[in-house]
């Protein structure tokens, strides 16, 4: 790890970070990689931030200025208190790799469905009672995992997830399947324990 220069970040990152230090009360360092027990660290290239770790920080909000950060790949804010994420999420244009495990998410941004380069999705362990439609519009998105939420309906867009090859949705709330979950054939792996099903689906 090593600590921020001036020279080394584009100014507006740097202020965004500026920003998300405050919030955290802590400095942020360079890394080599981001992992879901990053805290406080960034990876960087060519002058912008390409990942971002605010792992237990026990956050309550994240700035709006989150989205401006359009280099971002990766990031990871596991285990804080977020009841819900700015619409500028949505922004994160590159962004291919989001982890929210472990918050208190009440709902999803309708802007989610606009990161296009997603790959990797995992917010499990919050509270969210469904999902927006707007979920099918991230065509690109290979693994879902919603474990341990209170989702009791999936939205039929779900279908239109083409990628999708992990999808897991155990503890939660959910007596029916959409019909359109038929149509993700790139699926290899799907998990449904513990929900409410009266009728187990095939």
């Amino acid at each position: 790890m090593k600590s921020i220069t001036p020279q080394e970040l584009k100014h507006e990152d740097l202020t965004i970070l500026k920003e998300l230090e405050s919030l955290a009360k802590m400095e942020f360092s360079i890394v080599e990689n981001i992992r879901g027990n990053t805290k406080m660290g960034i990876t960087v290239e060519n002058g912008r931030v390409s990942g971002c770790g605010l792992y237990r920080l026990y956050l309550e909000i994240l700035p709006d200025s989150i989205g401006k950060l359009d280099s971002l790949q990766e990031l990871f804010i596991d285990v804080n208190n977020l009841k819900s994420l700015p619409e500028s999420i949505g922004e994160l244009s590159s962004l291919q790799v989001f982890h929210a495990n472990k918050n208190k998410l009440k709902e999803l941004p309708d802007s989610i469905g606009n990161l296009r380069s997603l790959k990797k999705l995992w917010i499990y362990e919050n509270s969210l009672s469904s999902i927006p439609e707007s979920i099918g519009e991230i065509e690109s998105l290979e693994e879902l995992y919603l474990s341990d939420n209170k989702i009791k309906e999936l939205p039929e867009s779900i279908g239109n997830l083409k990628s999708l090859k992990k999808l897991t949705l155990d503890n939660n709330q959910l007596n029916i399947l959409p019909e359109a979950i038929k149509n993700l054939r790139s699926l290899e792996f799907l998990s449904l324990n513990m929900n409410k099903f009266e009728i187990i689906p095939e």
